[in-house]
């Protein structure tokens, strides 16, 4: 009897021996895991202590598109990473602003309202008109003003296409061609005739071409009116159109809008067939 027990006490003493060594190694072991885990935000309360906190982290986001409203022109999705990202980074730089100081003006003469579409957060949303707001919050100083001006114009270049264009045509109902001498509303025919023919005109981006389409462009036909406001004054339509677009003996049609006052914002190449029959009419 007693050599049994004695070889069952071996055993015992032996894995007790085995754990008093591995407690070192275990104890080397638990500490790693603990370092490796301790940046891990599991379990973990996190305040956000301010809302240039918020800006940070918004640069951790990554845009995937923008979508602009104009009250003229509509909407128009951007998916071009470099204005989606100028956009992007412009909104997270901006200061903000204690008090408003109207005597900066404004910063475009209609509201451009838009949004930041992301993946992996929440979308951000902004406008721009006195100053620029976003998630309704104020931001910017007579500093950034300036800066938000060239982003807002060179946003809106998204806008200027003749997809929108022709759009424009069928939109609004007041068309109206002038020349020296008199004005015409065009008709439900000519205008659906005039949308097909500016949806088919080609966009003249490159500076070069359209420097020579400038040097040829002849004398000003007519011009172009569409009117998107019909507020009668004195028993009168509005007589300031909203879009304007004059058009040339060499098929270029230079588009204004009233709201921007430094030169056209596009220009175009084509035929307006409607519009020479209109005329040969007179």
């Amino acid at each position: 009897m007693n050599h049994f027990r004695k070889n069952e006490e071996q055993p015992r003493k032996g894995s007790l021996l085995k754990v008093i060594w591995l407690l070192p190694s275990l104890t080397v072991v638990g500490t790693v895991i603990i370092v490796l885990t301790s940046g891990l935000p599991y379990n973990k309360l996190h305040t956000i202590e301010d809302a240039s906190y918020v800006q940070q982290l918004s640069h951790q986001a990554v845009p995937e598109s923008l979508t602009l409203l104009d009250p003229v022109w509509g909407s128009v999705i951007i998916e071009q990473p470099d204005k989606v990202l100028a956009c992007y980074d412009l909104l997270t730089r901006l200061p903000f602003v204690e008090k408003e100081d109207k005597s900066q003006g404004r910063i475009r003469n209609r509201e451009l309202s838009g949004t930041i579409n992301f993946l992996d957060r929440p979308n951000i949303h902004f406008s721009i008109f006195d100053s620029v707001v976003v998630d309704g919050i104020t931001y910017g100083d007579a500093n950034t003003q300036l800066e938000a001006s060239f982003l807002a114009q060179e946003l809106c270049e998204a806008f200027y296409t003749p997809e929108n264009l022709s759009s424009l045509i069928d939109r609004y109902t007041r068309i109206v061609l002038r020349t020296d001498s008199s004005r015409i509303n065009l008709s439900t025919t000519a205008k659906k005739q005039l949308k097909e023919e500016i949806l088919a005109c080609k966009l003249l981006r490159d500076n070069d071409q359209l420097s020579e389409v400038l040097r040829g462009k002849g004398n000003a036909l007519c011009q172009i009116e569409i009117y998107t406001d019909d507020t009668q004054t004195e028993n009168k339509p509005r007589q300031i159109p909203q879009i304007y677009i004059a058009v040339y003996a060499n098929g270029l049609l230079a588009v204004y809008d009233v709201d921007h006052s430094v030169g056209s914002d596009m220009h175009l190449l084509g035929d307006l067939q409607s519009i020479h029959s209109i005329l040969r009419q007179r």
